[in-house]
């Protein structure tokens, strides 16, 4: 198959895109929502489990991880890969959705400045 070179610099842009969502992902949503989970664990007088709340958050992370390396594959294999990431969509919509629901019901303690005017 013989690409163009719009086709390559659109290509290029894609990957480029991903790749800076990936990151905005893993660096700035994932600590938000561990934080805002221990937040309301500090609400209900419960301090002294917030380490078993990192403990089963950061499980259900790595079993999600694992159970994705399996399930996604086999999908792709027989379905092919518009099903896979459909599955990954729908995952990551049900997900936002369980985290906005209650938005309105969560303890969010008050902003104390920026970090790096602390510094």
């Amino acid at each position: 198959m013989l690409l163009t070179a719009s086709a390559f610099d659109s290509m290029l842009y894609s990957l480029f895109l991903g790749m800076v969502l990936i990151a905005a992902g893993t660096g700035g949503i994932k600590p938000c929502v561990s934080s805002l989970g221990a937040d309301q664990l500090v609400v209900v007088g419960m301090q002294n489990r917030i380490g078993t709340y990192f403990t089963a958050f950061y499980f259900s992370i790595n079993v999600g991880a694992i159970s994705s390396f399996i399930i996604i594959p086999a999908v792709s294999e027989r379905l092919g890969y518009h099903y896979a990431f459909l599955i990954c969509a729908i995952v990551l919509v049900i997900s936002i959705i369980v985290i906005w629901i209650p938005r309105n019901q969560y303890y969010q303690p008050p902003l104390q400045g920026s970090v790096f005017t602390q510094i």
